[in-house]
């Protein structure tokens, strides 16, 4: 089964009380290494980890935000989120965003929690193997202004960030190996000197899992 490793949506319950007119939003850039992206998220926003901000302007605000990737397909992340807006299959898209580097579809879903409504922001995109996904969730009154001042400036703004090898004491290569129709690829790295060198060959687990057995913030092979 599918797992995605970091927390994606978390629908809570209650009525935000704070008012669309009375928010004040500025956006800061962020660099997040753990999971490989640059983009903006709201200032003073509260981090609850892997990605996710919560607004918490009231006790009973439900407004959340969140920026993450998955070492797997589109299609296995979809699997592991349309549990938790209560979808048994992908909604239609509302549509497509090209940004700089990427193109994105785009889906709103309305969420019933007890007796009010969550609606839910979600764009998703794939790049290098993996999957990138840009959620907000808050309240059908607040929906527009945080549609338009925050999810989508934080879909135009997000990069890959690939790391920086530059300044390590051994050589990086991207390999690849082809049997028929197959293409494996990796990464080889080489230390400093002629060798000869013994050769160690790293494999992932069983699962979706990218080169470096990525689990949250944890990468065993990185």
């Amino acid at each position: 089964m599918k797992k995605l490793w970091m927390l994606i949506l978390v629908l809570t319950f209650g009525t935000s009380l704070v008012a669309a007119q009375d928010i004040e939003i500025q956006l800061e850039p962020i660099n997040d290494a753990n999971f490989g992206i640059s983009s903006v998220v709201p200032t003073g926003w509260t981090s609850l980890g892997n990605g996710l901000l919560q607004r918490g302007a009231t006790p009973e605000d439900v407004t959340l935000f969140g920026i993450q990737s998955a070492p797997f397909k589109v299609e296995a992340l979809m699997e592991a989120v349309l549990p938790q807006l209560g979808l048994s299959e992908v909604p239609e898209s509302v549509g497509t965003l090209e940004s700089e580097t990427l193109t994105w579809t785009l889906y709103k879903v309305d969420v019933p929690v007890g007796e009010t409504t969550v609606a839910v922001d979600l764009a998703v995109t794939e790049a290098d193997n993996k999957s990138y996904l840009v959620i907000l969730q808050t309240t059908p009154e607040e929906y527009e202004l945080l549609h338009e001042a925050v999810f989508l400036p934080a879909v135009e703004a997000l990069r890959v960030v690939k790391p920086d090898t530059s300044e390590l004491p051994y050589a990086v290569e991207e390999v690849t190996f082809t049997n028929g129709d197959v293409t494996l690829a990796g990464t080889l790295t080489m230390p400093e000197g002629k060798g000869p060198f013994a050769a160690v060959v790293l494999v992932s687990g069983s699962g979706p899992q990218d080169r470096d057995e990525t689990i949250g913030t944890m990468r065993p092979l990185g």
